[in-house]
């Protein structure tokens, strides 16, 4: 069995919005041909893609011009010297992943240079800033064997963490079998399941959920510490 993780999982920060945008076109169109191609679902599904994608893009937009004015408000009061404000600057642009003023990050998994893999990390519907929110985990056919969508979902659960969130939730169907089992794996579990029509086809909505601080006590547990080995992660 192949064991070589992705060779890189770029993080598509909120503040770089041109990166969002660009690796926003291709997460559209792969789920959109993948989720065709193996489930038959129509036009419907890609159009949601799109709408998660143009929301994160409108929030990444939003906040990068809030920083902005921030920044020069910042500058405009600041009597320190040319060369310092610069170097500032600088920091604050290498640091990004460390800022969790923006509560949304994405991830594009890379391996040998192609993307294979996608996931998000948005506020909650809910609005209550404990609850984060996972969306659109992805990994295309090529790449399922690397480990690849179980190294996602631990970036998203990590962020979230990272920012304060005490749970974390998603929605799925219960065909997205191996999907399940990664989720399954990283301590989510099973809150209700409904029965709709989407997507051209009859499917069996899921929701789940993670406590955070209940699987971190569980992962601290000798007795509670393996997890489940996913030998073939797949779209959700």
């Amino acid at each position: 069995m192949r064991h070589d993780y992705p060779s890189k999982v770029a993080g598509l920060i909120s503040k770089t919005n041109k990166k969002v945008i660009r690796g926003g076109r291709w997460i559209i169109m792969t789920h959109g041909e993948v989720y065709a191609k193996e489930y038959g679902w129509n036009a419907e599904f890609e159009g949601l893609v799109a709408k998660i994608v143009s929301d994160y893009a409108s929030a990444a937009m939003s906040n990068t011009r809030s920083s902005n004015n921030s920044n020069i408000n910042n500058n405009t009061n600041n009597n320190n010297d040319i060369m310092t404000n610069n170097n500032n600057n600088d920091n604050n642009d290498n640091n990004q992943d460390d800022d969790v003023s923006y509560r949304q990050r994405a991830w594009i998994a890379e391996y040998h240079g192609k993307r294979v893999g996608c996931i998000m990390c948005v506020p909650g519907i809910s609005n209550d800033e404990k609850e984060a929110r996972l969306r659109i985990l992805l990994v295309t056919p090529e790449a399922r064997g690397l480990g690849a969508g179980r190294r996602l979902v631990d970036e998203c659960v990590k962020f979230a963490t990272n920012i304060g969130c005490s749970r974390v939730t998603l929605w799925t169907n219960d065909v997205l079998v191996a999907a399940r089992r990664i989720y399954q794996a990283a301590g989510f579990q099973l809150v209700d399941e409904f029965k709709h029509r989407s997507f051209g086809v009859d499917l069996m909505g899921q929701n789940w959920r993670l406590d955070i601080e209940q699987q971190q006590h569980k992962s601290s547990s000798p007795l509670q510490s393996s997890s489940p080995s996913i030998s073939k992660p797949t779209s959700s």
